[in-house]
C-alpha cells in the first residue's frame, strides 16, 4: 500500500491507468526499464492489478494522467485495502462428548486482536484520505459509497496507529562493533602524535608488533509505562585496557590488551511533571558533559576513531535531573566515576576525569610515559587529580539582548577524589563556569565561555588561590566566500577543570597561553574543500621559577587541510600541522646546550587519510601519518632529541 501512495501521489507525471474495469495487468509492460528508478513501485502497482497500462501492453509511463484516469486508480486502491475481519460463522452443533462444534468461517487475524501491519503510515494514511475527499465525485461516479470508504480509511487509521503504538512500545536492539589496527615505523625512540613516547625497539614495540584493539557493544532501548525508558548497553572491548585504564588521560598504551566486559550505560528517564514541561529524572550510568572548559572527555588518542569512545562524554553512575522553568532550564547532576570499571583489576575508572595536565615521567619496560611533558608550570599541587565524585548544577537561559537572540549558561561543579592516588597538594577542585552565545546577524555568531577553578585540601584548606581562570572567545563570519572563524584563547598555568580546550602539536589542553586565533573554511567546488588555521601564543604568566614558559616565551601553530569527495561514499583527506616554540635562555631546560640561549624546536605531522562507506551502516577508514620532531635539546617531550615516525592505521566501524 506503501507503494501505491507514493506512485499515485509523487509520481504523477510517469503513471498511465486506463480506465477499463474489463482489462486486468499483463504479465509485464513491454516498455518498462527494468533499470528504471520507478520500477519496482510500478511492477508493484501491475502485481496488485491497480496499474494496468494498455490494452496493447504498454505502460506509457511519459504520458501525463488525466484526472478520471486517477481516479480509477484511487479507486483500485481503495479496494485494495482489506476489511478488517471476515464475519464469524455460526456456532457448530454441539459433537457426542463434548465435542466442538462445526468452526464458522474464519475472520482476517492480527496480533492483540488487530489486523497485521497494512504497510502504511500514518502520514500515508493522511494522504489517503485528502485524496478520498479531493476525487469523492469521481469514486461516486465509479459506484462507490463515499460514506463507507470514509469508514473504511478510519478503520485503516485505527489499525495502523494500533500498530504503530504496539510497535514503540517494542524493545529496539542495536549495538555496533569496531576494530582497529595501528602499525608505525621509527628508528630508536620517539614522540607520536599524541605525546607518548616510544623506545621503538622491544617486545613492547608498535615498531615490531602492530596493535590490534576491538570494541563490540549491544544495546536495548524501550518505552516504559508513563512516559519513561529505559537504555542499556553491554561492551566487549580491549580498547580501555590499550589506553592504559582511563581512556580520559594519556597514559603508557599497554601493547598487549586483554578483553574485558562492562556495561557501557544503564539508563532509566522518567519525567517529573512537577518541574516544567522537560521535568526528566535520569538513574543509573549515563554519559556527561558541560562544556569544554568545565567538563568534557579530551581525545587522548587521534589515531583511531573509535565510535563508542570519541563522543566527549564521561560515562558516570549516579543520577541527574533536568527541569525547566520559564526560559531557564536547569541540569543537576550528582555522580561517581570511579565505580565505572573493567574487570582488569587496575583499581582505576575507565573514564575518570582528570584534574589537571597529565604530567607522568619514566619508563615503564620500554614505553617512556613522558604524557605531556612539555613546559606547563603546574608545579603546585604536584599536577592532576583523578575525579572519584562529582556533583554539578548547570543552568541555560534564553535571551534578547539588543534585539539578538542568545543563550547565557552558568555551571557550578565539585569534583572530589577519595581513592589516594591523588597527584599531591590537593583532594577537591571546584569549577565555575559561564557562557554565552547569540546570532548577530543572519551569518554572523558570537560564543564566548570563561572558567575558574579552586583547587582544596579538606573542607576549608584552599590551595592556588591565583593564576587559575580560563576563556574562549570566537566570532564567526563569512569574509567572501570563506567561513572564517576568528577568537581569543586564555588559560592560566594553575587552570584544573577536567575539560578539553584544545592541543598544541601533541601537547593535550595547554595551559599558560594566550593569544589570538583564526579557523577558516572555503569549499572549492562541490567536491572539494580547504581548512586553515593558526594559533600565535605567548606565555599568560612568567613560570621560569616553576619549570614553566616565560613570558618571552612564544608557540605558533598552523593548520591546513584538503577534503575531496570523489563519490558520495569515497573520501580523501590531507592534513598538515606545524608548532614552532620560541624559548628562552632557562625554559625547560633538558640537556640545554651551554651558552644557547633562545631555541626554536619543531613539530610536523602530515596525515594522510581516506573514508569509505561499505553501507550505510559501515564504514573503512585508512590513516598514515608522518611526525617529525625536533626538541633542540630544550623542549622536554622526548627530551629534547630528534625523532622522525610513521603510523599507519586501519580501522572498521559497523553500527544496526
Amino acid at each position: 500500500m506503501r507503494k501505491v501512495l507514493t506512485f499515485l501521489g509523487a509520481t504523477l507525471g510517469v503513471a498511465a491507468v486506463v480506465p477499463a474495469s474489463a482489462q486486468t495487468a499483463p504479465d509485464m509492460f513491454k516498455d518498462m526499464d527494468t533499470n528504471h528508478w520507478a520500477y519496482q513501485a510500478v511492477e508493484s502497482l501491475r502485481a496488485k492489478n491497480i496499474v494496468i497500462g494498455y490494452p496493447d501492453g504498454y505502460f506509457r509511463g511519459k504520458r501525463t494522467l488525466t484526472r478520471y484516469e486517477f481516479a480509477v486508480a484511487l479507486d483500485r486502491a481503495l479496494k485494495s485495502i482489506p476489511t478488517s475481519a471476515g464475519p464469524a460463522g455460526p456456532k457448530g452443533s454441539d459433537g457426542a462428548a463434548g465435542a466442538a462444534g462445526q468452526n464458522g468461517e474464519k475472520g482476517d487475524a492480527g496480533p492483540a486482536g488487530v489486523k497485521g501491519d497494512p504497510g502504511m503510515t500514518p502520514e500515508e494514511v493522511a494522504t489517503l484520505r485528502r485524496l478520498t475527499q479531493e476525487f469523492k465525485d469521481e469514486l461516486t461516479a465509479l459506484g462507490n459509497n463515499i460514506g463507507a470508504v470514509s469508514r473504511k480509511v478510519d478503520g485503516l487509521a485505527a489499525k495502523v496507529a494500533a500498530i504503530e503504538e504496539a510497535w514503540n512500545k517494542a524493545p529496539k536492539i542495536y549495538g555496533g562493533a569496531w576494530l582497529g589496527i595501528r602499525a608505525d615505523k621509527a628508528n630508536g625512540r620517539y614522540t607520536d602524535f599524541d605525546g607518548r613516547t616510544f623506545t621503538g625497539v622491544g617486545s613492547n614495540s608498535l615498531v615490531n608488533t602492530p596493535a590490534v584493539v576491538h570494541e563490540f557493544v549491544v544495546g536495548v532501548k524501550a518505552n516504559l509505562n508513563g512516559g519513561g525508558t529505559i537504555d542499556g548497553a553491554l561492551t566487549t572491548n580491549n580498547y580501555n585496557n590499550y589506553l592504559g585504564g582511563n581512556n580520559a588521560q594519556i597514559t603508557g598504551l599497554n601493547l598487549n590488551p586483554g578483553s574485558d566486559t562492562y556495561v557501557h550505560h544503564l539508563e532509566i528517564k522518567t519525567p517529573l511533571g512537577a518541574l516544567g514541561k522537560n521535568g526528566q529524572i535520569t538513574i543509573g550510568r549515563f554519559g556527561e558533559a558541560m562544556g569544554h572548559l568545565t567538563l568534557m572527555k579530551p581525545d587522548s588518542d587521534r589515531s583511531f576513531m573509535n565510535p563508542f569512545v570519541d563522543d566527549g562524554k564521561y560515562y558516570v553512575d549516579g543520577i541527574r535531573v533536568n527541569a525547566s522553568f520559564g526560559s531557564v532550564n536547569a541540569e543537576l547532576v550528582a555522580a561517581k566515576t570511579g565505580s565505572n570499571q573493567g574487570n582488569n583489576g587496575t583499581g582505576f575508572g575507565l573514564n575518570s576525569p582528570l584534574a589537571g595536565a597529565s604530567t607522568l615521567a619514566g619508563f615503564n619496560g620500554n614505553l617512556f610515559t613522558g604524557a605531556g611533558m612539555k613546559p606547563i608550570g603546574q608545579s603546585y599541587g604536584g599536577g592532576a587529580m583523578e575525579v572519584d565524585q562529582m556533583a554539578g548544577l548547570k543552568l541555560s537561559l534564553a535571551t534578547n539582548l539588543l534585539g539578538h537572540e542568545g543563550h547565557l549558561g552558568a555551571t557550578i561543579l565539585g569534583l572530589n577524589n577519595t581513592l589516594g592516588n591523588v597527584g599531591g597538594g590537593f583532594t577537591s577542585v571546584t569549577v565555575f563556569g559561564a557562557n554565552y552565545d547569540t546570532k548577530l546577524s543572519d551569518k554572523v555568531k558570537f560564543n564566548g565561555e570563561y572558567s575558574k577553578t579552586t583547587t582544596g585540601n579538606g573542607r576549608f584548606a584552599t590551595v592556588n588561590s591565583d593564576k587559575n581562570n580560563a576563556f574562549t572567545a570566537n566570532l564567526s563570519l563569512p569574509v567572501g566566500g570563506i567561513a572564517l572563524n576568528v577568537g581569543y584563547k586564555y588559560i592560566d598555568p594553575l587552570f584544573y577543570a577536567p575539560g578539553y580546550w584544545g592541543r598544541i602539536g601533541n601537547w593535550i589542553n595547554p595551559v599558560n597561553i594566550q593569544g589570538p586565533t583564526v579557523r577558516g573554511k572555503l569549499d572549492l567546488g562541490s567536491t572539494m574543500g580547504l581548512t586553515f588555521g593558526g594559533e600565535f601564543y605567548k606565555a599568560a604568566h612568567n613560570e621560569l621559577g616553576t619549570g614553566g614558559l616565560s613570558s618571552n616565551d612564544q608557540i605558533t601553530r598552523g593548520t591546513v587541510g584538503l577534503r575531496w569527495d570523489l563519490s558520495k561514499s569515497f573520501q580523501l583527506t590531507t592534513d598538515y600541522e606545524m608548532v614552532t616554540w620560541k624559548l628562552g635562555a632557562g625554559t625547560a631546560q633538558v640537556g640545554s646546550p651551554t651558552g644557547q640561549t633562545t631555541v626554536r624546536p619543531t613539530e610536523q605531522y602530515i596525515t594522510l587519510g581516506t573514508g569509505y562507506a561499505l553501507t550505510s551502516s559501515t564504514s573503512l577508514k585508512l590513516g598514515y601519518t608522518i611526525g617529525d620532531f625536533n626538541g633542540h635539546g630544550r623542549l622536554q617531550n622526548g627530551s629534547g632529541f630528534v625523532n622522525n615516525f610513521n603510523t599507519f592505521t586501519s580501522q572498521v566501524a559497523v553500527k544496526f
